[in-house]
């Protein structure tokens, strides 16, 4: 339980190999049997089996008491206290496919082992930056595509519920340093400019590469905007947006999108689809009520730092493990069983059958070996278990060697794309092919005409 407790929970499997190791050690070279797993569950009624959720290691390490308490020291700050409720935002950024993996049972021909299934869309990322305020005001995204410019084609024909929306493109589909800055710029700053100029704002942000760059932080001071880093990996108990919208969201997002697929299933699912589906899932789970749900949740707003200490994913501090007592081994006697020295309980007890009755049948002396045996048992768990641990930790240093990098080179684009530059570019594009179209048909209405010519001719 203390293992689950520290986030690494011990499966069926291996708490059976443990004590499989542990059986051996005490002189039972066939191991456990095939029950043991539930009569040790039976023994312990406060043991009980429980489903799994992933999470990433370093998230959950990050998110430990001593770091969050840090954090909010900084929230304490009189200058950062004075910020007003409608003054302070949370900005991040989210990753959509899109398309929608298909897996499951289906129907088909019992001779056939299984069907293929025609996924309705491509897998490319699509990354979209969201930002949201403490009274639950949310700003205009802006969306990510991957690839080196933005394509009027991506765009469906009638574009008003995309009238407020930016566009841009990266090489990966993420953002980056400059995206950052001109976000900020054309995005933010114009967007929550307070009435009173004097008023500061407080944005609060992962720490990302792209956020920490000087011009980011020199514009932010410019403009009388607080930047607050969250802690590293500890976004998913202190982001409001991670918090209660990015979730709702991403659920909206693959719901209606495997909607549309259960009605068309051969339906191609590319950008156009993204936008009209990522449209309804952002109206349906990027609200007020949610956006003020996540500033709670995380003790941002209100300011409450035992509403966050209180959640289940907040790591608390390790405790000094009690020290390990060695076990003391017994006298060796002129039996040829005493000459070998007792591992476990088990050799133990039979070693004492070799002692003379009189002495085996002591009390006071059996109370004693049964300690002793006791003793040995607890010292070959904990030599097993600290084996496991030197595993892990080797496994781990071989992890974290470093190893050779490839600097990911981005895209840059000097400003981004709005709906009336795709309209030009798309009437641009209609200018262009018009001249084609016509030029192929007056040659087509040529051909047709000379070949009725010939046809007579030959008549």
């Amino acid at each position: 339980m203390v293992q689950a407790d520290l986030g690494c929970p011990v499966s069926h499997q291996q708490v059976r190999h443990f004590a499989n190791q542990i059986a051996i050690r005490n002189g039972f070279p066939e191991g456990v049997g095939k029950r043991w797993l539930q009569s040790f569950m039976d023994r312990n009624k406060e043991v009980k089996t429980l489903p799994g959720k992933s999470m990433d290691s370093d998230r959950y390490n990050g998110a430990s008491t001593e770091l969050i308490k840090a954090f909010f020291m900084l929230l304490s700050m009189p200058a950062v206290r004075i910020v007003k409720q409608k003054n302070r935002y949370n900005v991040d950024e989210v990753g959509m496919m899109e398309g929608i993996g298909l897996n499951g049972l289906f129907l088909g021909c019992k001779d056939k082992k299984s069907v293929l299934i025609r996924q309705p869309g491509s897998r490319s990322w699509i990354t979209i930056l969201e930002c949201i305020s403490a009274t639950g005001k949310v700003l205009r995204p802006l969306v990510i595509f991957k690839g080196k410019t933005v394509q009027q084609q991506h765009f469906p024909e009638k574009l008003d519920f995309l009238e407020d929306w930016e566009f841009t493109c990266s090489e990966k589909g993420w953002t980056n340093n400059h995206m950052a800055l001109i976000w900020l710029k054309t995005v933010f700053i114009p967007s929550t400019k307070p009435e009173n100029p004097k008023e500061p704002r407080l944005l609060i942000l992962d720490g990302h590469g792209s956020h920490m760059t000087e011009d980011f932080l020199f514009e932010c001071y410019n403009n009388n905007i607080f930047v607050l880093f969250l802690p590293a990996h500890a976004s998913h108990v202190l982001q409001p947006l991670d918090v209660a919208v990015f979730g709702p969201l991403k659920r909206a997002y693959r719901k209606f999108l495997s909607d549309l697929a259960s009605v068309a299933d051969s339906s191609h699912i590319g950008k156009i689809t993204f936008l009209y589906t990522y449209d309804k899932a952002r109206k349906e789970a990027i609200t007020k009520l949610n956006a003020l749900a996540g500033w709670k949740a995380t003790g941002l707003w209100p300011v409450n730092l035992a509403k966050v200490l209180m959640n289940p994913m907040v790591t608390q501090p390790p405790k000094t493990p009690a020290p390990v007592v060695t076990a003391i081994s017994p006298a060796k006697g002129k039996n040829s069983r005493l000459l070998m020295t007792p591992r476990s309980s088990v050799q133990l007890r039979r070693a004492l059958q070799a002692v003379p009755g009189v002495v085996s049948e002591d009390p006071a002396v059996r109370l004693l070996f049964r300690k002793i045996g006791s003793q040995l048992d607890s010292h070959n768990f904990e030599t097993e278990r600290q084996r496991r641990e030197i595993t892990i930790m080797q496994l781990e240093k071989e992890e974290y060697l470093p190893k050779k990098r490839k600097k990911v080179i981005y895209n840059g684009n000097a400003e981004f794309a709005k709906v009336p530059a795709i309209l030009k570019a798309r009437e641009q594009m209609r200018k262009v092919l018009q001249p084609q179209r016509t030029s192929y048909r007056i040659k087509k209405l040529k051909l047709e005409d000379l070949c009725t010519q010939f046809h007579l001719n030959i008549h």
